[in-house]
């Protein structure tokens, strides 16, 4: 009797492993803003920028200097977060021959840590073949995710295929060195960002982005 009771209970914890490990598991970041607030008055030892591109734009042109002015970026924030939004030193050495026009800076979002590794299935970001759970973390088309835009684009006469391979577009897994970051534009199909130049070094980037001032 005793051998039976062993081997039930064996089977339980054996099943309770299974579970555990087919349990999805995410990286999961809920507190970060998508966007940053309006400055009345500019701290000291910041410097305020231009952006006039849309690589950001999550349906307001959000980080676009036409719509909300210069951005506040303070240079001395040497720590930087997953989610943060950067003013970088765009490596135009990289895209030159493909990109003639890119701008010589401009804002980015930080996803990727040095020391991680970053790949995305579709559409969807991972971190170390963890989920990245956040609004950053998955192809959007002006801040719809998948389902929001096949609903949108329905509604108005759109056809909900157009964005499909986009929405489930596939990138290789990137190891990124130490000191390095993996910086994405929240508008994949308009940036041109690490997908394009790979991860860049800490010394690129300028500042945090901490409000914006019109």
């Amino acid at each position: 009797m005793r051998i039976v009771w062993l081997v039930v209970i064996l089977s339980i914890l054996v099943t309770g492993c299974d579970i555990q490990k087919s349990t999805p598991q995410t990286i999961s970041d809920t507190v970060t803003p998508y966007y940053v607030s309006e400055m009345k008055e500019v701290p000291e030892d910041t410097i305020l920028v231009e952006n006039l591109i849309d690589e950001m734009d999550q349906g307001t042109f959000e980080y676009h200097s036409g719509e909300w002015g210069k951005f506040v970026v303070n240079p001395n924030q040497r720590e930087f977060n997953r989610g943060d939004v950067v003013y970088i030193e765009t490596p135009i050495e990289k895209l030159k021959n493909k990109f003639p026009y890119i701008p010589e800076a401009k804002i980015l979002r930080i996803v990727g840590m040095p020391g991680e590794k970053l790949k995305v299935k579709k559409g969807q970001v991972f971190i170390n073949d963890l989920r990245l759970d956040a609004f950053y973390g998955t192809a959007r088309h002006h801040g719809m995710n998948e389902e929001e835009y096949m609903k949108w684009a329905k509604e108005n006469g759109k056809d909900p295929r157009q964005f499909n391979d986009y929405f489930h577009q596939n990138v290789k897994e990137t190891a990124i060195p130490p000191e390095h970051y993996f910086v994405i534009g929240d508008s994949w199909w308009r940036s041109v960002d690490s997908f394009t130049f790979g991860p860049i070094h800490s010394k690129h980037i300028v500042g945090t982005v901490i409000g914006f001032k019109k």
